[in-house]
């Protein structure tokens, strides 16, 4: 086969995967089942919300990053979910705006974290933000590193990552850096907290999700 047509029939070959991954991942995020218990995504929200208020002190400008399917409008969150639990908590508090919600392009990596060229794109263009809220998690860390050397200081980064299991270390760098303030996601060790069965979202978020800050690096680092 000719090498043109080999080079072709390769990036048709790759188109098909990265849109079959959007597509698998669209409906995982959209089928929820009846019976699924959002309590600890809203709680997640709600808790996010929180620590963007504190972290502002009660006032400035927020921009909202979310992973989106290119071409559509989608948000790649769970209805009545993570991002209602956010968007109900930060309204508590008059002092903070959100002046614009933009979707990223998801990250070839696999996992439905923005891709560092979407991300990249947004924070040059919102350089008036006080703080960017980034859903879903940050890119790999080698993606984005001579970008924020070389483009610091940015807004105040707060991101809110359901499962980071496979990531945490990437965050490590990210707070190392100075780049990432708080980071919202799954334990890397058990609660230490009540035994008892969480009943609402806040209780729900304790039980499995923590806040992370840059003195936590250490743990994000441990296997």
């Amino acid at each position: 086969m000719p090498e043109f047509l080999q080079r072709k029939l390769f990036g048709i070959v790759v188109g098909v995967v990265l849109l079959a991954s959007v597509i698998i991942l669209w409906l995982q995020f959209r089928s929820v089942p009846v019976n699924f218990n959002r309590s600890p995504i809203i709680g997640m929200g709600q808790v996010a919300a929180e620590i963007t208020a504190q972290t502002l002190q009660d006032k400035g400008r927020v921009l909202v990053i979310v992973p989106g399917i290119p071409g559509s409008s989608e948000k790649l969150l769970p209805p009545n979910g993570l991002w209602n639990g956010f968007e109900d908590e930060i309204k508590k508090h008059s002092g903070i705006s959100i002046v614009a919600t933009e979707f990223a392009d998801i990250d070839r990596g696999g996992f439905p974290a923005v891709s560092a060229t979407s991300l990249q794109a947004i924070l040059e263009h919102h350089r008036d933000a006080d703080a960017v809220v980034v859903f879903n998690g940050l890119p790999l860390w080698e993606e984005m590193r001579d970008f924020i050397q070389q483009k610091a200081p940015f807004p105040k980064i707060i991101v809110v990552d359901i499962d980071m299991a496979p990531l945490k270390r990437r965050y490590a760098e990210y707070f190392s850096s100075g780049f990432l303030q708080q980071l919202v996601s799954l334990r890397v060790e058990r609660s230490s907290g009540s035994t008892a069965s969480p009943k609402t979202p806040r209780e729900w978020f304790d039980s499995q999700y923590r806040v992370y800050g840059p003195a936590d690096v250490a743990a994000l680092v441990t296997e």
